[in-house]
């Protein structure tokens, strides 16, 4: 199913309802990326066992972040270069932030 149908906890109830475990895989750009977000929070929530596979580890963390540590549009500056909190970076950035510090 397409992650675009679970944006909201009504539809993600809708699109999840009953399933035994959820599986959120990979994908390229930030189209439904929301969604993924949205699907996990149901997840996390409802107690379902979750699997992130690449792009879907990272809009896990981003999800945590967001609802559980409470940093509001928690994100990764791979495609919000701009965001305020950001909980996943490329290794390049983080080998450049710490030479910086250094």
């Amino acid at each position: 199913m397409a992650s675009d149908t679970c944006q909201t906890p009504e539809d993600a109830e809708r699109a999840l309802g009953g399933v035994d475990a959820v599986l959120v895989p990979g994908g390229f750009g930030v189209r439904g990326v929301d969604g993924k977000i949205g699907a996990l929070r149901w997840a996390r929530e409802n107690k379902v066992p979750t699997l992130g596979i690449c792009l879907g580890l990272q809009t896990m963390v981003m999800e945590y972040a967001r609802h559980v540590v409470g940093l509001e549009g928690a994100s990764s500056s791979e495609f919000d270069p701009d965001t305020v909190h950001p909980v996943v970076a490329t290794m390049e950035e983080q080998a450049r932030d710490r030479r910086r510090q250094g």
